[in-house]
């Protein structure tokens, strides 16, 4: 089997994870990044257009004290001829 299908036609799905040391700091202290994520690609139209959803969680810390944390939810529409 291919994987996950809508009728006959495959479903893309991602998932990853990204952890980095961010290119600048705070004085001297580092900047350390954590990132989770996830979409899926849904066929549309007899694949004449795909419809992209994920969603990513990113987390930043380093500094006593200070850290960030934020959700980013996108959408995206890709159609070929």
């Amino acid at each position: 089997s291919n994987g996950p299908k809508l009728g006959d036609q495959p479903i893309a799905i991602r998932l990853g994870i990204r952890v980095r040391t961010l290119p600048f700091a705070v004085g001297m202290t580092s900047i350390h990044e954590t990132s989770f994520g996830g979409g899926v690609g849904i066929p549309l139209g007899q694949n004449h257009a795909v419809i992209d959803l994920s969603i990513l969680h990113s987390s930043r810390h380093g500094v006593s004290g200070l850290s960030e944390s934020a959700y980013d939810f996108s959408l995206g529409l890709r159609v070929r001829p």
